[in-house]
């Protein structure tokens, strides 16, 4: 998962890269066209040619799959070196370049990251006091081009930058968006199995009462706990004991399979499935399957011992104008688990609060 994630980023960071190179370029082309339309071939604008060519070389370098971050910085680099030389051909601030300014430092920041774009603000900050100390002295000829031609020349580099700003700015929002959702799913998912946690469940459970209440059905949870996991964890370690737990999930995940059941793990070695829309018989045959799947995968307490782990389950069902609350729906689970605890282990226990009926397993194993 983590290298998937890196090489995602890594893909990104190189189309981000591409669409940088390309704004500059297209920009940087039409400076040249409108510098030779202007003032002809007397005059070539050697300096934004170059620029020109070193982003298409740039551009070429990652589309042959060359290095992302390599890119970032000559990126960065041909921006600084067009910033210079443009400035001191193009009549300084009177010129089109120093508007393009801001676009060095954002991309850095996003390409790169902080330490970049602090860097690249700094280089901004030293390259345009050294234009403005150099105009100011009368060290800066004044553009050669007409208003007119300035105007647009402006506008043009104007309108990059705002684009480039706006990238980077919907770029860091988008990740902003899906940071927070991943942040939103681990605090909503046990790390060790993968389940939903207990605060997943508890928004869940308080989502289908309530909906059950409306449309007066069935919702059916399920307490089951590993039967003397503490045995197992003290023999095995813990290491064991987590391969074992996922073990169980897995189970769990298998004999809840509708799209909207939820299987959390609760704590520790005690695990609580929500079954929505489910009556007590379908609860029940859940229950049973999550019981006998669990003894199938024959895990054993100790080395070749016939014992082998297995679950209890309480079981509950309600229909929606009989439910109380939240908390009275898991201590009633949990009073059919330790019944069922006290009774042998092994087994389920089923309770149908719209019935007032407890039933045992008749299946169950001593």
């Amino acid at each position: 998962m983590a290298n998937t994630n890196i090489s995602s980023f890594s893909q990104r960071r190189a189309t981000l890269v591409q669409y940088a190179n390309l704004l500059l370029m297209l920009a940087v082309f039409v400076f040249v066209i409108l510098r030779l339309v202007t003032l002809g071939f007397d005059r070539p604008p050697i300096p934004a040619a170059l620029v020109f060519v070193l982003t298409v070389c740039n551009f070429l370098y990652v589309h042959f799959r060359g290095s992302p971050i390599i890119a970032s910085w000559l990126l960065l680099a041909v921006m600084a070196l067009g910033l210079v030389s443009s400035g001191i051909n193009t009549g300084g601030f009177a010129g089109p370049t120093v508007l393009m300014a801001p676009m060095l430092p954002v991309l850095a920041l996003l390409l790169i990251g902080t330490r970049a774009g602090l860097i690249a603000c700094a280089v901004v900050i030293l390259i345009l006091s050294v234009l403005f100390v150099a105009e100011v002295n009368g060290l800066i000829s004044p553009n050669p081009q007409s208003e007119e031609a300035q105007l647009v020349t402006r506008f043009i580099a104007l309108l990059a930058t705002v684009l480039v700003c706006s990238l980077v700015a919907w770029e860091f929002a988008r990740m902003n968006h899906a940071m927070l959702g991943v942040m939103s799913g681990q605090a909503l998912t046990d790390h060790l199995t993968g389940l939903k946690n207990r605060r997943a469940l508890e928004e869940s459970m308080a989502k289908e009462l309530r909906r059950a209440r409306r449309s007066n059905g069935w919702v059916s949870l399920i307490i089951c706990d590993v039967d003397h996991f503490k045995h197992y964890n003290d023999f095995h370690g813990h290491s064991a004991g987590d391969t074992c737990l996922i073990a169980v999930a897995n189970v769990l995940k298998a004999a809840a399979r509708r799209p909207h059941d939820l299987v959390c793990r609760y704590g520790g070695e005690e695990f609580v499935p929500l079954l929505p829309d489910t009556r007590p018989n379908g609860a029940y045959r859940v229950a049973e399957a999550m019981r006998a799947g669990l003894e199938s995968q024959k895990i054993p307490y100790r080395d070749q011992d016939s014992d082998c782990v297995t679950l209890t389950l309480g079981v509950v069902s309600v229909a929606g104008a009989d439910i109380d609350d939240m908390e009275s729906l898991l201590d009633t689970a949990d009073q059919a688990l330790y019944a069922g605890k006290e009774e042998g282990r092994n087994r389920v226990i089923e309770v149908n609060l719209s019935e007032g009926a407890v039933v045992a397993d008749v299946s169950a194993r001593p």
